[in-house]
């Protein structure tokens, strides 16, 4: 095996071991990449990233399948996806640092301030495991057989209130409530329609979001010229 698989194989198995003072988080996704680069001329890598494999299918579809996403992103290529790519679409829902944008989806502005970067990967990998309050979509059934359908607006021990698709504001009591489902996000998955290094650069971009950017844009709109 040569020099440079050897090292690989060392460095793998101190990530895997847990040893990742060894390996810093901000390049895993690095490591993962040069070992499928190098899985079909060194047996030993090739090993472990079958095995490797086989835990991330077992993992599909959630954030721990995207750990290697976590550190080492560009802010400045996420906010790019954020802003322009057509598949992620993200203006299409939310406003970022400026007044463009759409007010569907929770504004992000301070997003980097409130929430740490496991909440940020979960939300664009598993976008409805935790729906912001008022922008959720659910059903919910009463007893006498009416369906309402609209965003979670308030959610109390008496009363639940759906904002429906025509604007309106129903409020339901919840003593005639048959069933509900749970809100869901109308967000799509992000993992399905960015790779792993986009994925990455938005988690980077999303982090760095304080609202210090809309404070300096706010300060040099008002500034005389």
């Amino acid at each position: 095996m040569e020099a440079g698989d050897e090292a690989l194989v060392e460095q793998w198995d101190a990530w895997k071991s847990g040893k990742l003072g060894k390996v810093p988080a901000a390049v895993l996704l690095e490591l993962i990449e040069a070992c499928q680069a190098r899985r079909s001329s060194a047996p030993a890598l090739e090993e472990r990233l079958a095995t490797h494999d086989k835990a991330l299918a077992e993992k599909a579809g959630t954030a721990a399948a995207f750990e290697e996403c976590l550190e080492g992103g560009d802010a400045k290529l996420g906010k790019e996806i954020a802003l322009q790519n057509l598949t992620a679409n993200c203006t299409a829902c939310h406003k970022f640092e400026s007044k463009e944008g759409s007010t569907v989806g929770p504004a992000l502005n301070l997003i980097g301030k409130q929430k740490d970067r496991i909440y940020l990967l979960e939300a664009l990998i598993t976008p409805s495991k935790a729906v912001a309050p008022g922008f959720g979509i659910m059903t919910v059934t009463l007893k006498d057989g009416k369906m309402l359908t609209g965003t979670l607006v308030a959610n109390t021990s008496s009363t639940l209130q759906l904002r429906l698709a025509d604007g309106a504001l129903e409020k339901v009591d919840t003593a005639q409530i048959e069933s509900k489902t749970d809100p869901i996000s109308v967000m799509p998955p992000m993992g399905a329609m960015l790779n792993k290094r986009q994925v990455r650069d938005l988690v980077a971009y999303l982090a760095s979001l304080d609202g210090g950017a809309s404070k300096k844009s706010s300060k040099s709109g008002n500034s005389p010229k």
